[in-house]
């Protein structure tokens, strides 16, 4: 283990360093910042060249894979990938191959440090790696869900004065529909489309509601069954539920602020502090056994 030192402990420590300022910038990204990677770098292409590959071994390895994906996980796969807005045109079948990719991809990373005897390391690449697809998933489907909670307020607020000037309910969403742009209106498009096929107005909210489970879709939703069903006045129903959507966000919005401290400490705690703990030891020592001096106290 101390022949490999020199090598491990910086690449552990920009490890630690990387991570944590990925976990900071998950904490504090903004529009701005998405915009930005949004555009066409060099990085982006690296990054597409490398998904190419990930998916040709994907698509080799996926046969003898498919025992990871029952019926149930499968279902639950679905529901995610709705929930996310399938993202980069994922479909149940592109992301059970990709991830069968990167399983294979943990393997082999995985394997030298096992060969070593670093269980630890192993285990962080091999897992890490082999879970990547879903960890993915699972922040696209969160950051869609907070966006859509984000733009509902405002989207009530349009619609319910759009209602309110007589056009029908149907009219008026299609009508500020093309206004807006994200998962909000993604969204909304998708209940017009069924709706237009003949799917009923109840079920088509129904669904939308299952593919982004929040508190403040969900009282959108109720709020409309309900004015239909009681008759009540919709454009008095979408005022009162903008305004208690925009209290409820904002409210959440206080709870992320608060939050977020205490997830900085925590990293820097656990990723920041370790990894200069690491350097400095790595400095103290590396001279110590480039020397031949601990050695030769060992022997």
């Amino acid at each position: 283990m101390l022949t490999f030192f020199p090598i491990l402990a910086p690449v552990l420590a920009s490890m630690l360093f990387l991570l944590a300022a990925w976990s900071l910038r998950i904490i504090t990204v903004t529009k701005v910042d998405q915009s930005v990677e949004a555009a066409p770098t060099a990085q982006k292409k690296a990054f597409r060249a490398f998904e190419a590959v990930i998916d040709r071994i994907g698509e080799v390895a996926q046969g003898g894979l498919g025992f990871l994906y029952p019926p149930s996980r499968r279902r639950l796969l679905i529901r995610t990938l709705d929930a996310a807005g399938h993202p980069e045109g994922l479909t149940p079948s592109l992301f059970i191959q990709r991830h069968s990719g990167f399983i294979v991809v943990a393997v082999l990373v995985a394997a030298p440090f096992l060969i070593q005897g670093n269980v630890v390391m192993a285990a962080i690449f091999g897992i890490g790696l082999a879970e990547w697809m879903w960890i993915w998933i699972l922040l696209s489907a969160k950051d869609r869900r907070a966006e859509v909670e984000s733009s509902l307020p405002d989207f009530l607020d349009v619609l319910g004065v759009t209602v309110s000037s007589g056009m029908s309910f149907r009219k008026s969403i299609q009508t500020v529909t093309q206004f807006y742009d994200g998962p909000l209106a993604e969204e909304l498009s998708t209940v017009l489309y069924e709706m237009g096929v003949g799917i009923p107005r109840r079920q088509a909210f129904s669904s939308m509601r299952e593919r982004v489970p929040s508190d403040s879709m969900d009282s959108f939703v109720t709020a409309i069954l309900q004015a239909e069903e009681l008759g009540v006045q919709l454009s008095d129903a979408l005022t009162s539920i903008a305004v208690e959507v925009r209290r409820d966000h904002a409210a959440q919005v206080r709870r992320q602020a608060g939050r977020a401290t205490a997830k900085v400490s925590l990293i820097a705690t656990v990723l920041v502090v370790p990894g200069a703990v690491v350097l400095m030891f790595a400095s103290l020592f590396l001279p110590i056994l480039q020397s031949g001096a601990f050695n030769a106290f060992l022997g």
